[in-house]
């Protein structure tokens, strides 16, 4: 059994949803974009995270071409794929506002981001920063 939900299983249950199609952005991995017939334009994200137990979460990063390319659309969903074939999904509108500069980091792999901390206990919370949201985390229980 597949313990990680692909992006492509992400655009598929999203483009239902939507009543829409997502379609990967050119050149990205994890973000696609969909166009509503009243030209609206939506972006997701879907990065991945496994479980680290020790610290009973899960995290994963927003790079910032990430958070420009969400700030873009006129609605943007991130939706955190996490290990055991789980989900969070949030609005970009209600996780941004967790975004600092004083909590981005910089690496060689990632260049400049954010690490994005997925609490056990439904919330989360973006770096060092005390301020969190609450989340639901839900098991994807479609066709594997």
């Amino acid at each position: 059994m597949q313990n990680e939900l692909s992006v492509n299983e992400i655009l598929v249950v999203a483009s239902e949803a939507a009543g829409n199609e997502y379609k990967l952005i050119k050149g990205k991995t994890i973000m696609a974009e969909s166009v509503l017939d009243t030209d609206e334009t939506i972006a997701l994200c879907t990065p991945y995270s496994k479980y680290h137990a020790p610290q009973g979460m899960y995290w994963a990063d927003i790079t910032s071409v990430q958070y420009d390319i969400l700030n873009s659309y006129d609605t943007a969903i991130v939706i955190f794929r996490l290990q055991g074939r789980k989900m969070v999904i949030l609005h970009w509108n209600d996780l941004k506002e967790l975004f600092r500069t004083d909590n981005m980091r910089y690496s060689e792999r990632a260049g400049n981001h954010w690490k994005v901390h997925i609490h056990d206990d439904g919330r989360i919370r973006v770096g060092k920063n005390s301020n969190s949201i609450p989340c639901k985390i839900v098991q994807y229980t479609g066709k594997q």
